[in-house]
């Protein structure tokens, strides 16, 4: 079994320089028993999950600046199937670029992704109808929350 600091220290191995935050969301992300550590098989789901993220990252970075711009983020998580209305987007943007270059480094990425991947599986598990609309109680709602 592998904690968030022994998965820290393999994607550093590996050339990903994440943080002890971010690893732990990948864990939240694959740990499908919720124990707080993953098992070699979710180990490599996690992994193909970040060398897929970086294969798509490099091919939006055209001008391999190191930072995808707000239109290439955009275009990315188009393409992983997200439309999302302009203000969520933007909203989406501060939270993942608290510098305000205007993009997103590698690691942001990954944040931004684990957190739109993990909402997507809470949200789908109150979507029993696969509608893309879900009703919440309050206690619900803080309930799904607590789990991104």
């Amino acid at each position: 079994r592998i904690d968030a600091h022994e998965l820290s220290r393999a994607l550093s191995q590996g050339g990903y320089q994440f943080s002890l935050g971010l690893t732990e969301k990948l864990i939240r992300m694959f740990d499908r028993d919720g124990g707080g550590t993953i098992e070699f098989h979710e180990f490599s789901q996690l992994n193909g999950f970040i060398q897929s993220m970086a294969a798509g990252f490099n091919a939006r970075d055209t001008d391999r600046s190191g930072t995808l711009e707000g239109p290439e983020v955009r275009q990315a998580l188009a393409a992983s199937g997200y439309q999302l209305q302009e203000h969520t987007f933007q909203s989406l943007m501060r939270k993942f670029d608290p510098e305000r270059h205007g993009g997103l480094k590698f690691d942001d990425y990954i944040g931004l992704s684990c957190l739109l991947g993990t909402a997507s599986q809470v949200f789908a598990r109150h979507d029993p109808h696969r509608q893309g609309q879900a009703v919440f109680s309050f206690d619900q709602f803080v309930g799904a929350c607590s789990q991104i």
